[in-house]
């Protein structure tokens, strides 16, 4: 059956009960009228009631004696008056597109109306009326997309209402926040409730349940300003000190004196915030912090707050260092989300952390922060201002081994090595480039501009595009002046002579085949070189940051892979440019080595 919308589908006695002497008004699940889910596919509007009154007030004798019981204030909110009331909870339950209000008792019903589409007409929903993250929540009478009154009366000043059903994306709305209002009245309410499918749910409740590696700390505080003299902090204020770029809590507050968190002899109990991450060189304060073991994928963590997020449970743990920065109790079903995917990418809502997290997808995390000086939190702990926050990236990848070369390793531990080198720091091509003999093999290079004022003394490079051949190959730098540097050239016996400035010079910094040639290191600074112990080497590399030896962060990384072991692979490069990408794979597969002999 549909919601009736016509009043001639209704009929006396049968949907409708108008009892005169009781002065009450009967909705019957009976004849075209249903009760059944979902509510937006049932019921009756509460138009169609009060048009379906007015034309039985005309045409019944025994009704018209009577005063007309609904004052229709507009199709979306009306009036049982004149005494009159409903006849039980039934019939209010019935009621669709409409709040109302019992003029006789003064209680007072708003129609609750969900807009977009949920996966499923058996899909429950819930609300709460108090503000509170232990208060006490109600389930919706009917499931699947929502027209329904609540009784709203003495509780008009919150309403939230929540779809969180298992393997399906969440939602929920702030009904008086989102819509700007200060107190709800008896009339209808729209607000997007809807749910899909979440295709980053793949384990059963009971599998999630079992990762017990992973734990959320919700902490206190509030302001998260930047800290300043001669001001009055309250208690439980968060400020960030410019000082240290770090920060800090302060339990009782008071009146600062100083210039900063350490010279403060006003408020004399700031600790560090506990809520504090460094993502970068900077540091962010967040009040959701939730800790993995670091065994855990991204979904999976997602997986595990999801489900927490169902829990009618205190879902905060108890294990935050400084115990008056914890916050208290906060049941699972009425916590604010924790994070959302975009592709692959998991981004957490404002003010949540994961700590803990694989390495290795590392890129893969958005952290949403509260932003310092953007309005503190709202009502719900949530910041008034916040801003997506990435780590540099780290460029991630293997080395992947031939056999031969990992025989070698096992058959005889320490003869194989493999190291990462950069190709060159910088490269430069110019015209304006050339060279003066001083005492061969030295002499001084000369340029016009600042295409070669990076180079520093001790700094070697490799040239190409001289006529003179003697003049292409490798040089370290004595000594650098104004548009000129002292050099010598590298090798045995050979002799350069001068060259004026005319062809196109390409010289690269610190090159790989020169002794100035630099190991690519790590993402936390390790050298990338090392014995070939498996067929699948990992590494990293801080792609946003790196600057080895002078090298511009955030561009691509021309390097080259050299493999050797004493018997069984030749030796072999292998180049590659690192990207801004992750699982980038090199392949190395040296030929067997058939000549080395040590007796």
């Amino acid at each position: 059956m549909a919601k009736l919308t016509d009043p001639d589908s209704l009929n006396q006695a049968t949907e409708v009960v108008f009892d005169a002497a009781a002065k009450t008004i009967q909705l019957l699940v009976a004849g075209n009228l249903s009760a059944a889910s979902p509510a937006k596919t049932s019921g009756v509007t509460g138009q169609c009631v009060y048009s379906f009154a007015k034309e039985e007030w005309r045409t019944d004798a025994t009704l018209n004696k009577y005063l007309f019981p609904i004052q229709m204030i507009f199709e979306a909110k009306f009036i049982l008056i004149y005494g009159w009331t409903w006849k039980d909870q039934q019939s209010k339950d019935l009621v669709r597109d409409a709040g109302f209000l019992e003029n006789i008792s003064g209680d007072a019903f708003a129609c609750i109306i969900s807009l977009g589409d949920q996966t499923s007409d058996s899909d429950p929903s819930y609300y709460t009326q108090a503000t509170g993250f232990t208060a006490a929540t109600t389930t919706f009478t009917h499931t699947g997309e929502l027209n329904e009154n609540v009784d709203i009366t003495g509780a008009d000043t919150y309403f939230k209402a929540f779809n969180r059903v298992g393997a399906k994306e969440y939602s929920s709305y702030a009904l008086l926040a989102e819509q700007g209002i200060s107190a709800l009245s008896y009339q209808a309410y729209s607000f997007p409730l809807t749910n899909a499918t979440d295709n980053k749910i793949t384990n059963s409740d009971g599998i999630v349940d079992a990762m017990t590696g992973i734990k959320i700390n919700y902490l206190k505080g509030g302001g998260f300003t930047t800290y300043a003299d001669a001001t009055v902090y309250v208690a439980e204020s968060v400020v960030l000190d410019a000082a240290t770029g770090r920060w800090y809590f302060s339990a009782l507050g008071g009146t600062s004196s100083g210039a900063n968190v350490a010279a403060d002899s006003g408020v004399t109990d700031w600790t560090a915030y506990e809520g504090e991450r460094q993502i970068g060189t900077n540091w962010y304060a967040f009040n959701r912090i939730l800790e993995s073991d670091g065994a855990y994928s991204t979904t999976e963590v997602y997986e595990w707050a999801q489900r927490q997020l169902r829990l009618l449970t205190d879902i905060n743990a108890a294990d935050v260092t400084t115990a008056n920065q914890r916050y208290g109790a906060v049941n699972g079903n009425l916590a604010t989300d924790i994070g959302y995917f975009v592709g692959d990418q998991f981004t957490t809502y404002g003010g949540a952390f994961i700590d803990g997290y694989d390495p290795a997808e590392k890129n893969s995390y958005t952290f949403t922060d509260i932003t310092v000086d953007g309005g503190g939190l709202d009502s719900e702990g949530n910041p008034v201002t916040e801003t997506e926050r990435n780590f540099p990236f780290v460029s991630t990848g293997n080395l992947n081994f031939g056999a031969n070369i990992v025989a070698a390793e096992v058959a005889n531990a320490g003869t194989t090595k493999y190291t990462m080198y950069f190709d060159y720091i910088t490269t430069v091509t110019d015209s304006t480039i050339g060279f003066t003999v001083t005492t061969s093999p030295s002499g001084n290079f000369t340029w016009t501009g600042t295409v070669l004022d990076h180079l520093a003394t001790s700094d070697y490079f490799i040239t190409s595009g001289f006529t003179d051949t003697a003049l292409n190959g490798e040089w370290l730098v004595d000594s650098t002046g104004s548009n000129t540097l002292l050099a010598t050239r590298q090798g045995a016996g050979i002799t350069v002579a001068t060259e004026a400035a005319s062809n196109a010079i390409t010289l690269n910094e610190n090159p790989f085949g020169s002794a100035g040639a630099i190991i690519v290191d790590t993402e936390p600074g390790v050298d990338i070189t090392g014995a070939v112990t498996g067929a699948t080497i990992s590494w990293d590399f801080d792609y946003d940051n790196n600057t080895q030896g002078g090298r511009t962060s955030g561009t691509n990384a021309p390097c080259t892979v050299v493999s050797i072991a004493d018997d069984g692979a030749q030796y072999l490069p292998v180049a590659h440019t690192i990207t801004r990408t992750a699982g980038q794979n090199i392949g190395i597969n040296p030929v067997d080595e058939l000549n080395y002999l040590n007796t």
